[in-house]
């Protein structure tokens, strides 16, 4: 990882620039394992297939460094085969400011950020753009209202993970545009770096910042899709074929849905018995989204109700609902928490 990156990247004078710092020894021998490429593993796929928006940098007709930013639902940017990822082109300003530069010149660079889990992403390569109508339909996100006027393809040839350090979390209260859970004003201004970037972490720090995703065993992988997107209204926003499995989101919670090896023995799970997961509980935003979402369980032959609305705890405001789902896990739906 990051070795084809960085030997790509370093030049004579950031090279010696390393040597009077005292780094270049180890900046070397990772050189010293460069390849053809950074060949992008499944890690990479999956963070691309999430993102819903990213930067990229493309050399102008005069030789000037252009930055644009390009976004979408998640998955409008994703890998397509091998180190190749692509997107659609929007219609846009009628710039033609990137396709104009890769033209010329096809070297980018992009910029992926995930700040509320404080991760980033760079990748270069080879960009060339098609106005293929079959290579653009296959790359619009589907149900988007935009115009696809061409599409993007990248071939990668290195890419490098970078350490957390200054990446400030959104502020409390205020979602960011992917719906991701956000960093309180406090916890905002406590954001340090962590042990990878030369700091020891103390015990008083926070080793996480929340749930990243929630990975489920599912009978039917079909089933299972259809009940979250066709009845609750995720977005399908990446999978593994070969698994096979399929990953939703709602823009705030990501679920990976895996099929079981062989769903004739598999078990239901017992949450009184086995050790793993008694439920997963689902945010509604208040008491009417809760009877919407009790009416549409309502409506579905194969959900059965376990409890039906209630006070989460008795004189509580908060209330829930839990069924189980086609496949058997059981879900919860629940109104924000109540103050104390």
């Amino acid at each position: 990882m990051a070795q084809t990156f960085l030997k790509t990247m370093f030049g004579p004078g950031s090279r010696a620039l390393q040597a009077l710092d005292g780094s270049r020894a180890s900046y070397a021998r990772m050189e010293a394992q460069a390849g053809e490429t950074d060949v992008l593993t499944d890690r990479e796929a999956d963070f691309i297939a999430l993102r819903d928006s990213f930067y990229m940098a493309s050399i102008s007709e005069d030789g000037w460094p252009y930055v644009q930013h390009r976004g979408g639902p998640p998955g409008f940017l994703r890998r397509l085969s091998g180190n190749r990822i692509g997107f659609a082109d929007y219609q846009g300003n009628r710039q033609f400011l990137s396709i104009a530069n890769v033209a010329r010149d096809d070297r980018v660079c992009l910029f992926l950020m995930d700040y509320p889990a404080r991760r980033r992403l760079k990748l270069i390569g080879h960009a060339r753009t098609s106005d293929d109508p079959e290579q653009v339909i296959a790359l619009m996100p589907p149900g988007y209202a935009a115009k696809g006027e061409r599409a993007f393809m990248i071939d990668i040839v290195g890419f490098d993970w970078n350490c957390p350090q200054h990446i400030t979390p959104p502020l409390h209260g205020r979602p960011d545009r992917g719906g991701h859970a956000t960093a309180s004003r406090r916890d905002r201004a406590s954001s340090r770096p962590d042990f990878r970037c030369g700091r020891i972490m103390t015990m008083t720090d926070k080793l996480t910042i929340g749930v990243h995703h929630v990975g489920l065993t599912v009978p039917d992988l079909e089933q299972a899709r259809a009940f979250f997107c066709d009845v609750l209204g995720f977005d399908v926003v990446g999978g593994k074929p070969d698994y096979p499995a399929i990953f939703v989101s709602d823009g705030r919670i990501l679920l990976t849905l895996w099929r079981a090896a062989d769903p004739s023995v598999a078990r239901p799970f017992d949450r009184r018995a086995n050790i793993g997961l008694h439920h997963l509980s689902l945010a509604v935003a208040d008491d009417a989204a809760l009877d919407a979402a009790w009416a549409r369980m309502g409506a579905h032959s194969d959900v059965v109700v376990d409890v039906a609305p209630e006070p989460m705890q008795p004189g509580s405001a908060t209330r829930h609902f839990l069924v189980f789902i086609p496949g058997g896990i059981r879900l919860e739906f629940a109104t924000p928490l109540a103050p104390a």
